[in-house]
């Protein structure tokens, strides 16, 4: 099955194994009757003619209802569907998608959480990267004053869930935006966190630096800042998916609060929520910006799952799952590619294969800031008498099964 508007082909998908196509118009999905598609009725015209054999269409539609079958959805017993990512409201149109629809109760508001707030903050948590930790800075005490900027440390003040998809980017980003997007329970910011847990927290709910009074030696600047990303179906901050106008700096002017932090403070830890790599170079070297923290999208357990981290409780574990360049030039000519024209889908040929991320640079000769994999931790290893040596494959892996036959509904040659 394919994504929404994913199909840009016709025989050849379904002689690939293309089994079924959402929503099922290619282009004016959103205006009902008047969107073209690479199937229905041309399906229909490829099996006459020849060019998509009929026990192709008959294995499409077993593999179909198989499913409805394997799951039990025949059977009289099999619960309705309880809840609408179309409203949140108790009712609504029962066939959202058709022209006219009855309505009726959507939502019953079934409680399924259960423990799953447990996974959530360990998936969250496990995935910090500590990047910097300078004189091993962190972690911190919760004695020592914090000071903290930057509106990505608070949940959304208009409401966690006030933005459709999570096209916007206000205060602390859990998640990218766009139709795969979730609505949050709740969210457990960053700042509600360090109040509870640390006696001296001042926060500044701003991502322009303000006045302050002088630092001393103790206090501590905790910086938070992000970047932001999501299905194109949206525009954010003029950012059209990709992050074409931002490029890979920190949103919301994040450098430069960084850098105004570390010129008042002499403690400065950055904290990052990021949807994937942003160039650090304005204020990584910086010797005031003691530790960084790459927090990546930490969904609903954002703050617990943090400050555990800044103060001992936990010690990062997680490694970088891309690599950190020092210039976004430092990355293959498809990075560049950014925009869709309309009513199109974007073309990129790949000319350089698999060298992307850190094969790129390897190939290139590239060193980047910091490496695919790298990050640090709280423990102190050491190695002694250590010895390596070289060996040679004695077997390759054994080669795949054959695959089996299609599954075909009989045919009534009469």
């Amino acid at each position: 099955m394919t994504d929404w508007l994913a199909q840009i082909s016709g025989v050849a998908s379904a002689l690939a194994g293309l089994d079924m196509s959402m929503p099922g118009d290619t282009f004016g999905n959103n205006i009902p009757l008047f969107g073209y598609s690479n199937w229905q009725y041309e399906l229909t015209r490829s099996v006459l003619n020849g060019s998509v054999p009929v026990d192709r269409v008959n294995d499409m539609a077993t593999r179909i209802v198989a499913a409805w079958y394997k799951m039990g959805q025949d059977a009289d017993d099999y619960p309705e569907p309880n809840f609408s990512s179309n409203t949140m409201d108790r009712e609504g149109p029962l066939y959202p998608g058709a022209l006219i629809s009855p309505s009726g109760v959507v939502n019953e508001f079934v409680n399924v959480q259960a423990d799953h707030k447990t996974v959530a903050k360990q998936v969250a948590q496990e995935a910090i990267t500590l990047l910097k930790n300078n004189g091993s800075f962190l972690p911190i005490t919760t004695s020592a004053p914090l000071f903290v900027f930057g509106t990505d440390a608070q949940a959304d003040p208009k409401g966690i869930n006030s933005c459709t998809d999570k096209s916007c980017n206000r205060g602390t980003l859990g998640m990218g935006w766009g139709s795969g997007s979730a609505l949050y329970p709740y969210m457990d910011d960053p700042i509600s966190s360090l109040k509870r847990k640390a006696s001296n927290v001042t926060y500044y709910a701003t991502d322009s630096f303000p006045k302050v009074a002088a630092a001393t030696e103790d206090d501590v600047a905790v910086v938070f800042i992000n970047s932001d990303s999501g299905e194109n179906s949206y525009t954010v901050e003029n950012n059209h998916g990709d992050r074409d106008a931002s490029g890979l700096s920190a949103w919301h002017n994040g450098d430069t609060l960084v850098q105004k932090a570390a010129a008042a403070y002499g403690n400065v830890v950055v904290v990052v929520h990021t949807v994937g790599p942003i160039i650090m170079e304005p204020w990584i070297d910086l010797p005031s910006v003691k530790a960084v923290l790459v927090a990546h999208l930490p969904g609903q357990e954002a703050g617990d799952s943090l400050t555990e981290v800044l103060f001992g409780e936990a010690s990062p574990s997680g490694h970088l799952p891309y690599s950190i360049p020092v210039a976004e030039s430092d990355y293959p000519d498809s990075v560049s590619i950014k925009s869709t024209p309309k009513l199109s889908q974007i073309q990129d040929t790949y000319t350089e294969g698999l060298y992307i991320d850190y094969r790129h640079l390897n190939k290139a000769g590239v060193k980047p800031r910091f490496a695919f994999g790298h990050g640090l931790s709280y423990t102190t290893f050491s190695l002694s008498n250590a010895t390596i040596s070289g060996s040679e494959l004695s077997s390759v892996p054994p080669a795949r099964p054959t695959k089996p036959a299609s599954p075909v509904a009989g045919i009534d040659a009469s």
